[in-house]
This record gives C-alpha cells, structure tokens and sequence, in this order.
C-alpha cells in the first residue's frame, strides 16, 4: 500500500463516519503536520480516533511518534497534505 491508499481508505472512513463534516475542511490551511490543521484536527477528531498505527493506515499521519518531517519511504507531510487537497477537492466536486 502507497500512502495515495492510504488517504483514500482515511477519506472513506470519514465519509461513513462523518460525512455532514467533510465540507468544513479548511483545503488553504490544511497541514497534515500541524495536529490543529491536520484532517482530524479541523474536524475536531484528533484526541476522539484511534492512536498509533491507526492514523498511519489511514493517511493522517506519516509514521508513529512522528518528531521529522519526513518518514523512511521519503514521503512528506507537505505530499500528505497534498493528496488529501486532491482527493477531498475530488470528492467535494462530485
């Protein structure tokens, strides 16, 4: 799995979880690395959903106890963040 499937699975589990939500999603100050910008954070999620591995297997996090900006297969949080702008930009179209 490549961290596009990653967000993709993540914005799944939100569109069961939380669709009403989606549309307050700030796409301009989204930063997957900032926890009060992130996708969870904007949502009001990020102390309610599952730690650890959970928020790597579902794309709103790089790796677990994350201090670098940069995890060991090269992705950034700066890629992060910009494939949640297209898939939620994507999903919000439709």
């Amino acid at each position: 799995m490549t961290y596009v499937d990653d967000v993709k699975r993540g914005l799944n589990w939100l569109r069961q979880e939380y669709p009403d939500r989606l549309s307050s999603i700030d796409l301009d100050t989204l930063d997957l690395s900032d926890i009060s910008r992130c996708v969870l954070g904007q949502l009001g999620l990020w102390s309610r959903v599952n730690k650890g591995a959970w928020l790597v297997d579902y794309g709103f996090d790089l790796y677990l106890m994350s201090f670098r900006a940069e995890d060991p297969d090269g992705v950034t949080y700066e890629m992060l963040t910009a494939e949640w702008c297209d898939q939620l930009t994507a999903y919000m179209a439709l």
